[in-house]
């Protein structure tokens, strides 16, 4: 006993697979064992148009020369800050030749104020 296979017109006619297309249908879609209906799969739910659209791949900012780096205040500047000094003040304050004296093998203070107040740096002593 020979299988026969279907022909062509009886394979492909829009009636030959409605009771598969029915079966797919009820368990994919409107399954009563999970309790959920609607799409199974994200691929499923996304619309035919937005798949169809490629992703744009690299770098976009590449060749492009990087922007400039914003430029951090310095320990000194913080500390003027903090005193709410003005550049006038610098030789007035007390609080602020003190924190230099302490500070001064240590962080970055303007030579001048240095001079002025008649404080030396030790090279061999930076941190």
């Amino acid at each position: 006993m020979a299988i026969s296979s279907p022909s062509t017109s009886q394979r492909w006619s829009p009636d030959a697979y409605a009771g598969l297309r029915q079966f797919l249908f009820d368990v994919l879609l409107h399954s009563p064992r999970s309790g959920k209906t609607g799409v199974l799969s994200e691929a499923m739910s996304k619309p035919a148009a937005l798949s169809s659209i490629t992703r744009r791949r690299g770098n976009p900012n590449w060749g492009r020369p990087m922007p400039p780096a914003r430029a951090l205040a310095t320990e000194f500047e913080k500390q003027v800050r903090r005193l709410g000094l003005s550049t006038e003040e610098y030789f007035l304050s007390a609080e602020l030749k003190s924190w230099c004296q302490d500070n001064r093998n240590r962080v970055y203070i303007p030579e001048w104020l240095l001079d002025a107040f008649g404080i030396t740096v030790d090279p061999g002593n930076a941190a």
